[in-house]
């Protein structure tokens, strides 16, 4: 009797654990689990079972579950505009006001592919900075440990501007973004001047680190505009470009200005830009910039990067970088 049961509990028990499995579609479009054909019977004539992928009409309510961790992964299709919103009442204050807090630890925004070729597309995100009680204004803030944008198209521009005193009371911190085989493609956006194809100003480290990987940035037409564009990079820890595409940018590639912390750009494929690919300005003292192992061509300045008004002590490496197919040489960028 005790093995007849035995026997029934390790069979529920494997049934549970199969209908726990949840994964994200793979690059063939086929979940990684529960593959099997339904039995006989063609499902009973039955609708075919939820994919478990996230609809566009399902996406924000997904977000505004999130109490602390989930990877969100998309069904094909043009999502809108995704909005992280604030969270409910701490029973705290700040400056006087109630603060409506929320905190996130890893949020994953997944799109679906077809082989290699993007069948998400995810217009932009923002985050509410401003909320209102009863008429009563209040503080708000979000803070998220890591926020990750992978397998997606982006179709409008990225512009994350937060200026505020000090990291306590800007409304927004993220830890970490990351951008993972993601491409941001301006080529419907409208030539306003200095649409960059992501903008990210903080003068109080409201992003720490940024990471940009196996990606693409192309497109980016409008006049004076960046591909990756820090117009003030205060407080902020670390920028990785790395294995990534940056290519039809109207002015820089990339650009970073007051910059303290480590930036690297490496194994990346820069090219068709309207001035220089790289142009970084007023480095603080003991930074780190590492530009190694990148293939420039098809520049239209006279310089493939500068980095000015650098503060020693600094560490800066170039090396195994190339210009139009040859060795790139100290006379083709200017460091000072």
């Amino acid at each position: 009797m005790k093995n007849f049961i035995s026997k029934i509990f390790t069979i529920l028990l494997s049934l549970t654990l199969c209908f726990s499995l949840v994964c994200c579609v793979n690059d063939n479009g086929n979940g990684d689990g529960g593959n099997g054909d339904g039995g006989n019977g063609g499902n009973n004539g039955n609708p075919p079972p939820d994919s478990g992928l996230i609809t566009t009409t399902q996406l924000q309510g997904k977000v505004d579950e999130i109490e602390s961790q989930a990877t969100l992964c998309l069904d094909a299709g043009n999502f809108g505009v995704l909005t992280f919103k604030v969270g409910s009442d701490s029973g705290q204050t700040l400056n006087g006001k109630p603060l409506y807090k929320r905190e996130l630890n890893v949020v994953t925004i997944e799109g679906k592919l077809n082989g290699n070729s993007k069948t998400t597309f995810l217009k932009t995100f923002e985050f509410e900075t401003n909320k209102q009680v009863s008429g009563q204004d209040v503080a708000v803030k979000t803070t998220i440990k890591t926020l990750k944008f992978k397998n997606l198209s982006f179709k409008e521009n990225i512009k994350l501007i937060f200026n505020y005193a000090s990291s306590e009371v800007c409304p927004v911190i993220i830890e970490n973004l990351v951008f993972e085989n993601v491409e941001i493609n301006n080529y419907e956006m409208p030539n306003v001047n200095g649409r960059h194809g992501i903008a990210i100003e903080t003068n109080c480290g409201a992003i720490k680190n940024l990471t940009f990987t196996n990606s693409k940035i192309i497109n980016v037409n409008s006049p004076n505009a960046s591909g990756i564009h820090f117009n003030d990079a205060g407080g902020v820890e670390k920028i990785t470009v790395e294995n990534s595409v940056i290519s039809g940018v109207n002015y820089n590639a990339i650009q970073v200005n007051k910059f303290s912390g480590e930036l690297s750009i490496t194994n990346s494929n820069i090219s068709f830009t309207g001035n220089r690919a790289i142009r970084i300005d007023d480095v603080k003292a003991n930074s780190k910039i590492v530009i190694k192992s990148n293939a420039f061509s098809g520049l239209s300045g006279n310089q493939v990067f500068k980095i000015s008004n650098v503060i020693n002590p600094t560490e800066i490496t170039v090396e195994l970088n190339t210009l139009d197919g040859a060795e790139l040489v100290e006379e083709d960028y200017s460091i000072s």
